[in-house]
């Protein structure tokens, strides 16, 4: 999955594409996870998504759609607004029942809080939004 600089040249292509949108998928709790279940399980975790992310794209045979890492623990796909209602839609159930099954799945661990289970928040950024600025459109991304 791309990261830095090919991430900076693709957001700044996007900055002057009002007919597309960029699909934030952060990921939450994840340093809390970290501590208690160590660096493979979350290797694990952010492959997993990863997975998912590019395979609910082919599912729904979408061309053109760049996704990426952006963080540690954020993605991020740019796409256009004519794809995005479904995609998200998609995403959504299925992150819903990945992070459902870590978190019952991660219930009986000794020292796990509920507020340190892992999750996800998908955030929708168009050009409603009046972003102009690279560095700007970045630090809402992470």
């Amino acid at each position: 999955m791309p990261i830095g600089g090919i991430v900076d040249e693709r957001l700044t292509q996007w900055l002057d594409e009002p007919q597309w949108m960029i699909l934030a998928v952060k990921l939450l709790g994840v340093p809390q996870f970290k501590q208690i279940y160590g660096y493979s399980a979350t290797s694990e975790l952010l492959r997993m998504v990863s997975t998912l992310l590019v395979d609910a794209v082919d599912r729904l045979a979408y061309t053109h759609i760049f996704i990426a890492h952006v963080s540690e623990w954020d993605f991020i796909l740019v796409l256009p607004q004519t794809q995005a209602k479904i995609l998200e839609r998609h995403l959504h159930r299925r992150l819903k029942k990945t992070f459902q099954y870590l978190v019952s799945d991660g219930e009986n661990v000794p020292g796990a809080q509920h507020d340190e289970k892992p999750g996800y928040s998908l955030l929708r950024i168009t050009h409603d939004m009046e972003i102009h600025d690279l560095q700007l459109l970045k630090n809402m991304l992470v």
